[in-house]
């Protein structure tokens, strides 16, 4: 059985100085919880096969933290199409990825996933 694992990138900046949405970066709140959340996944031995996430700078940088601190080894798959995807675009990058990945973590926003309708 393949198992997903969704999380919302970490607690970002809302300054409105960046030039547009997709740069904006991690509060410090948030540079304190995403290795906390790797951790988490390490200690449930839930760490993932496959990192998945938007290339936004705040899902990086939860990808990036999460992943140190998990003992996450492999590349992470950067994926345009999570940011401010709808459920049908967010069902398409799961189906291109590999059948022998057992566990994916997609990493990526939470006012698209709450909000997305299917395609």
């Amino acid at each position: 059985m393949k198992l997903l694992t969704l999380l919302r990138h970490a607690k970002s900046d809302r300054d409105l100085s960046y030039a547009t949405d997709f740069e904006r970066p991690l509060k410090e709140r948030g540079r304190r919880d995403a290795p906390r959340m790797g951790q988490f996944l390490a200690d449930l031995a839930l760490v993932p096969d496959l990192i998945v996430s938007s290339p936004a700078v705040r899902a990086q940088e939860t990808a990036e933290m999460l992943a140190r601190a998990a003992g996450y080894r492999r590349a992470i798959r950067w994926e345009d199409g999570v940011y401010a995807a709808s459920s049908g675009e967010l069902v398409s990058v799961l189906r291109s990825l590999p059948d022998d990945v057992p566990h994916v973590l997609l990493i990526g926003h939470n006012p698209a996933w709450r909000n997305a309708q299917p395609n």
